[in-house]
């Protein structure tokens, strides 16, 4: 950072020319700066930069000059003063055409003054409470008066102030509460009678702890890839978490659970498979958040069926072919002459099966589409689990001869369907 310019107007005129996205500006650490600790503020640019300025509220511009030019910028203040706190904004030159951006949305560097005692904070309520209800959060600054600021631990900026107008308690009402306000609060509050210091703060209270607990909602669970998976292939059960999780289970019907604990909570868990023929089945996921012991209920199955190459692919036909008015019955034939047992009718796009159907120890499997509409367009395939081998484990999708199968509807006169 090169040393610091005289003071500036945050809104110097400047050619906007050719239009720049803006940047944006963080605060590392974004809360809890000491006086005299160190600071530093980050530039984040959507376009490399050679020349990035930070400007200061009412008071000094900063200029950073890179000989190369980057997507960052940092200002750091190594020790800080009451000159230092106050709002901030930055702002970027690119070298073609001299482009300049927009300044940034603002940051406040709010700084810590440890000679004013923390405030003491209380909550009404239980630690543990539940969806919906109201919870009381009251802060006391010990007659100091002012400005009273609430804080959630991973906030940068406070959720809530209150100036009690001369009083030294301010009661924070948190309406309706969900699982996302569970968490750590705390108070701080800027001193009424400090005048040279006007945006300094207190020390922040020791916590509360605030957790919401409900009927946890259920999970999802897919499959990547959703089809055509042989023995051998890498698969993935992906389960989508309607709230943050800590700990996910992967259950097979029939088989061994798996468990996946996060270090940090998130809304997905990966569960990676490299494919073998006991893999084959049917899956459910399940997941329990951090703040409670109680664990969601499964999701909805999904079905693992894996392709065995050794054994040739079903040969299939469609009566009528291919073009058909609404309303039209379809048949679709599927055989393998030499290994019998169930048939399986695929569409493509749809990850299950559309139906299935036993063969009762011949080869062949005949399916009827009754009353066909648009939404019945598409190509059909056909698969058979041999009797050899487990239901879930089935023969390559066929293909034909030549083709798939391939159904068109249509409408009274114009042909209504996909390619």
């Amino acid at each position: 950072m090169t040393a610091a310019l005289r003071p500036l107007p945050i809104f110097t005129a400047v050619s906007l020319s050719p239009r720049l996205p803006r940047p944006s500006l963080s605060l590392h650490p974004s809360q809890g700066v000491s006086l005299g600790g160190t600071v530093t503020l980050r530039c984040h640019l959507p376009r490399l930069a050679a020349r990035v300025w930070l400007y200061q509220e009412g008071g000094w511009t900063y200029r950073y000059h890179k000989e190369k030019e980057n997507n960052t910028a940092e200002f750091s203040f190594i020790k800080t003063t009451w000159e230092h706190a106050g709002m901030y904004r930055c702002q970027y030159q690119v070298l073609v055409l001299f482009g300049t951006s927009e300044t940034s949305d603002p940051v406040q560097l709010v700084l810590t003054d440890h000679r004013y005692s923390p405030p003491n904070i209380s909550m009404n309520q239980e630690k543990i409470v539940e969806v919906g209800t109201n919870v009381t959060i009251q802060c006391c600054n010990q007659g100091y008066g002012g400005i009273i600021f609430l804080h959630k631990d991973g906030h940068s900026a406070p959720v809530q102030h209150q100036d009690p107008h001369g009083g030294g308690t301010a009661t924070f009402i948190l309406v309706a509460v969900t699982p996302a306000d569970s968490g750590t609060y705390r108070c701080s509050y800027h001193p009424k009678y400090r005048v040279l210091e006007p945006r300094g703060t207190s020390g922040k209270s020791d916590p509360v702890e605030l957790v919401v607990t409900g009927e946890v909602p259920r999970p999802s669970l897919s499959l990547h890839p959703s089809q055509g998976v042989s023995l051998g292939d890498n698969v993935t059960l992906r389960c989508h978490l309607p709230w943050l999780a800590a700990w996910v289970w992967l259950y097979q019907e029939g088989g061994w659970p798996y468990k996946k604990g996060k270090k940090k909570d998130q809304d997905t868990a990966e569960f990676f498979i490299s494919t073998l023929r006991e893999h084959a089945g049917r899956y459910r996921c399940q997941y329990q958040v951090s703040w409670s012991e109680e664990a969601s209920e499964k999701s909805d199955p999904v079905e693992l069926v894996l392709t065995d190459l050794r054994y040739p692919p079903s040969s299939i036909s469609l009566h009528p072919e291919q073009h058909v008015g609404t309303g039209t019955n379809v048949t679709i034939r599927c055989w393998n002459k030499d290994y019998g047992s169930t048939f399986l009718l695929h569409k493509d796009g749809s990850s299950d099966p559309l139906k299935h159907q036993n063969s009762s120890g011949g080869g062949t499997a005949t399916f009827t589409l009754f009353g066909v509409t648009p939404a019945d367009s598409g190509t059909y395939r056909c698969s058979l689990s041999p009797l050899a081998l487990r239901l879930l484990v089935l023969t390559p999708l066929g293909t034909g001869n030549p083709n798939p199968a391939q159904n068109y509807t249509s409408g009274p006169t114009t042909p209504y369907g996909s390619p």
